[in-house]
């Protein structure tokens, strides 16, 4: 996919768009990842920054790999280092777009790092509800009699639960009994508690929650 074409002084000049494997390539040149921490730690605003890749860089790596620029590959570093300190008009026009793209391939690097950050902050967040309300669980269960004889059941359960697994019991027969050991403390508490059970639980995600195959882990001393 074109990007851009340049009216050079001999011709039209074609950038292109950067594939994946480009991407991954230009991701992994020491130059273009050195002139980016540089840029980061200064403390440049993500979005009025332009990396600063090197001429060479941009004549020996860049300009073959995203235009139809021909290079010619027996140029000495002498005849390159001439062309970098004196470039042509085009040449400049070239440089420019391409130090864009590499910024841009970079931008998008960053901001797919803060999402997933943000994520992890999200699920950990989510975690410490659901240890809350399972603490609030039985912290309510434990306050009578009834509740601690279906705690101590239900640490009992854990235990064979555990010794099933031993047993290579199937994990859909070790969902559907620690399932009905929750029924059963849920059905034990207040009303009020079974209440804030709906409501916590319709909030979370059910893939975050795990809650069934942490509760034996968690309370299996009790």
């Amino acid at each position: 996919m074109i990007r851009e074409i340049i009216d050079g002084t001999t011709g039209p000049i074609t950038i292109f768009e950067p594939s994946q494997s480009d991407i991954d390539r230009i991701m992994q040149m020491n130059d273009v990842v050195a002139s980016f921490n540089s840029e980061s730690k200064d403390g440049e605003d993500d979005d009025g920054m332009m990396l600063n890749v090197r001429g060479e860089t941009i004549l020996k790596e860049l300009i073959p790999l995203l235009t139809d620029i021909e290079i010619d590959k027996d140029m000495t570093e002498d005849e390159m280092q001439k062309i970098i300190e004196s470039p042509t008009i085009d040449l400049l026009n070239v440089m420019q777009v391409l130090s864009g793209i590499v910024t841009q391939i970079y931008t998008f690097m960053i901001l797919r790092y803060r999402n997933i950050v943000q994520m992890e902050d999200v699920v950990e967040r989510s975690n410490d509800v659901r240890d809350a309300t399972m603490d609030h669980y039985v912290s309510s269960a434990a306050k009578t009699d009834e509740g601690r004889m279906m705690l101590s059941g239900l640490a009992q359960n854990a235990n064979e639960l555990a010794e099933a697994k031993a047993n290579n019991m199937t994990k859909a027969k070790i969902k559907e009994q620690i399932r009905n050991g929750e029924r059963t403390i849920a059905s034990g508490l207040p009303e009020s508690d079974q209440e804030v059970d709906h409501v916590v639980g319709a909030d979370l995600d059910p893939e975050q929650t795990k809650m069934s195959t942490e509760l034996d882990e968690k309370y299996q001393g009790i």
